[in-house]
């Protein structure tokens, strides 16, 4: 929106309910974004929230939370001393990166390809 013609109104509240935008509580639309990789539903581990929207058609949606991610650990070869990484992968059921394009705030982020695409977690 033109920011001017709203006196000047550059950032918009707007309330995401039920744990993401499909809930009948929600005022804004948001990507069906899950944890791949998952332990538990993100819906029932993150917590609803505001989404900032600004007049440049960005939009800051950050939910408080803990996300349980299950990790495919190789190796332990040098026990005690390994260090051990988990790779967590975002993406959406409905849209392809094509539409959605999920950006992390810092530098860093892959778009498919890691060593947990694809496999069988227990």
């Amino acid at each position: 929106w033109n920011a001017s013609q709203y006196g000047g109104l550059t950032t918009l509240q707007l309330w995401v309910g039920d744990g993401t935008g499909a809930g009948e509580t929600s005022e804004i639309w948001t990507p069906d974004m899950t944890l791949w990789n998952q332990g538990e539903s993100m819906q029932t581990s993150l917590s609803s929230a505001f989404a900032s929207v600004s007049s440049d058609g960005t939009v800051f949606w950050s939910r408080p939370g803990h996300l349980r991610p299950t990790c495919k650990f190789v190796g332990l070869d040098s026990f005690p001393f390994d260090e051990l990484g988990c790779t967590m992968e975002f993406g959406s059921w409905s849209f392809s990166g094509l539409y959605l394009r999920p950006v992390k705030m810092d530098a860093g982020f892959s778009i498919g390809g890691s060593e947990t695409a694809g496999g069988a977690f227990q």
